[in-house]
């Protein structure tokens, strides 16, 4: 003790570790073969004795079982630990028990999305095999949706207050009753679903200028519910080059050099704008289809102005986790006004016939499929794992399009740790076009 304050010490001698001797697994093979032991299995024999591990390998074993099917197989383990050897021998049994399946689905919450939308968002059905990766999946879905402030699935237990009803309230861990004696004594789980439901509708306008563009003005408006059934409708639209004519040369903008004659095409206000209306969980939790149409302008002064409309419909199904395939149809109508030099320069085209067609409107409608594959350890700021992104395209006079070409673009990323606070990022980018 030291006047008003305590130094404590702690002396530790770690001594030789306790080294494990040997790991039986007492298990049913057809269920946990060899291959998923290695890998579910963290303490192996040689290694140190580590009771962090050890737990850790019986959460996995409990939810390898889950996922088979089997979520109320019980996970027992004993140790046997001879200190005057230093040798720990470690015996876990896994009994899988009935096979369990979905009983009754009880939404709670839902006062402006339909029980339906949420029901289609579910990745099971009454009947169906009870398994971990359907109940997380379904919730994630809950969430991904906007819908939703908070979404949660639980197994209803037996007795006590309502689960939903403790859910609302923020107290989790006060459902009551004994929910695990009562998951071993009935195979069929009923569940519950609790939601709580968030704004459905969202605004935002901003404004700005550079340099380059002028002033712009930007909105957007999204509708998470649009016409029931979770639906959603986005439209935006931003202007841009605003006072254009008046703002050129003065500081801070820089001077466009345009002819008089020119000045109000390319002073004139550029924009863009689409609408589009996906609906979630078509015919499937996995699929999204959505649909639009979308219009624009782009100037870039003395230079060239390219006008554009048109429509698009997309179709998206998730294969596994984060790992989405879409297939995607544009079709648009496109012109581009320029000198004859940019497309002399640009097109390598500089007789004027062609240059004449060139200016014309024409349909650029690329039939596109699109898959990606995320393994990283975070969206927004990975340290491991990798991601895999590549895409397809063909335009032609079937898909309808004046421009015909193949085009194929792949990309991929990989992400190692360095050191204990960095990481090393990799990315290899590769692809290819040709005109038909």
């Amino acid at each position: 003790r030291e006047g008003k304050e305590v130094r404590a010490i702690f002396r530790v001698t770690e001594g030789a570790p306790t080294l494990v001797e040997r790991v039986e697994v007492l298990r049913p093979v057809t269920l946990l073969p060899d291959r998923a032991m290695r890998r579910l299995v963290l303490v192996r024999a040689g290694r140190p004795f580590d009771t962090f591990q050890l737990d850790t390998t019986l959460s996995r074993l409990r939810q390898a079982m889950w996922q088979r099917g089997f979520a109320d197989a019980e996970i027992a383990h004993r140790t046997v630990v001879d200190t005057a050897t230093r040798r720990a021998v470690i015996a876990i049994g896994v009994e899988p028990g009935a096979q369990s399946v979905v009983g009754e689905i009880n939404i709670s919450g839902a006062e402006k999305v339909s029980e339906e939308a949420i029901r289609n968002s579910l990745r099971f059905k009454k009947g169906d095999t009870f398994r971990l990766d359907d109940m997380l999946q379904s919730q994630r879905a809950l969430y991904e949706s906007g819908l939703f402030r908070r979404a949660a699935l639980f197994i209803a237990p037996a007795g006590g207050r309502p689960v939903c009803e403790v859910f609302a309230s923020g107290l989790l861990g006060d459902v009551g009753g004994d929910a695990d004696s009562t998951a071993r004594a009935d195979s069929v789980k009923r569940i519950e679903v609790c939601v709580e439901e968030g704004p459905q509708r969202e605004a935002r306008a901003s404004t700005g200028f550079n340099t380059a563009d002028f002033i712009q003005v930007e909105g957007r408006f999204s509708h998470l519910n649009f016409l029931g059934g979770a639906r959603r409708l986005d439209v935006q639209g931003a202007v841009g080059n605003l006072l254009g004519g008046q703002l050129n040369g003065r500081k801070p903008f820089r001077q466009v050099l345009v002819g008089e004659d020119d000045r109000a095409r390319y002073f004139a206000p550029t924009y863009q704008a689409s609408a589009t209306v996906s609906q979630r969980w078509f015919f499937d939790p996995r699929n999204t289809i959505s649909g639009g149409v979308f219009a624009n302008r782009r100037s870039s002064p003395g230079i060239f102005i390219d006008k554009g409309y048109g429509t698009t419909a997309t179709f998206t199904r998730l294969f596994a986790e984060r790992a989405p395939v879409s297939a995607n149809y544009r079709f648009e109508i496109t012109g581009v006004d320029a000198g004859d030099v940019y497309f002399c320069v640009n097109y390598g085209v500089c007789d004027r016939g062609t240059i004449d067609a060139l200016k014309g409107g024409h349909r650029m409608s690329p039939l596109t499929l699109t898959g990606q594959i995320d393994r990283s350890s975070d969206p927004f700021e990975p340290v491991t794992g990798y991601r895999l992104r590549a895409d397809a395209e063909h335009a032609s006079q079937m898909t309808l399009s004046d421009y015909r070409y193949n085009r194929a673009y792949a990309e991929y990323s990989v992400y190692r740790r360095l050191f204990r606070t960095g990481t090393l990022a990799t990315r290899v980018r590769t692809g290819w076009v040709r005109a038909l």
